[in-house]
């Protein structure tokens, strides 16, 4: 499991993944109404481009679709790849899937759970998009990475002092 899990994050990252992780897959990651056949989920996500939020709301969801498209040809070329090694494998795309992105990304080890509801990842923060195959192929999982997210969203606000629709509790 090791030696594929290793192979599985090489191929993700070079059809574009920022960033690969395996988690066993868990009922809490399902949506209720799935029938997902499958042991693990293969969690990749994309980053985006931060200055497109200074360009505005336009630029905004333009670097989202393009983000979420970029996802989903990732997604969909690995779930193929891992197909063509004789395993079973479905593309979900986030948004439109069976697959509940938060705890499956949580469980993986991509990031902690910000104040503002999203997963902060390490290095990119909240600013990016995910994709994920979920797969019987015998893979090596992860476990959640702790770096300190609850620490700082204690005593930050960034989220909460520039929430237009104040939804974010400032602490």
């Amino acid at each position: 499991p090791a030696a594929a899990t290793a192979a599985i994050v090489e191929v993700a990252r070079r059809l574009g993944a920022d960033d690969v992780a395996i988690a066993r897959l868990t009922p809490t990651m399902i949506g209720e109404k799935a029938d997902l056949p499958h042991d693990y989920v293969i969690c990749m996500i994309v980053g985006e481009d931060y200055a497109k939020a200074l360009q505005g709301p336009r630029a905004i969801e333009d670097e989202s679709t393009r983000v979420y498209l970029r996802c989903a040809e990732i997604s969909t070329a690995l779930a193929a790849h891992v197909r063509a090694m004789g395993y079973p494998a479905l593309a979900h795309h986030n948004g439109a899937c069976d697959i509940q992105a938060i705890p499956a990304m949580y469980a993986a080890g991509l990031g902690e759970l910000g104040k503002h509801g999203s997963l902060i990842h390490p290095k990119l923060g909240a600013s990016h998009r995910p994709g994920f195959v979920t797969t019987t192929m015998p893979l090596a999982a992860g476990e959640p990475h702790i770096f300190g997210v609850q620490d700082v969203c204690l005593h930050c606000n960034l989220c909460a002092n520039n929430c237009p629709a104040d939804a974010i509790p400032r602490s």
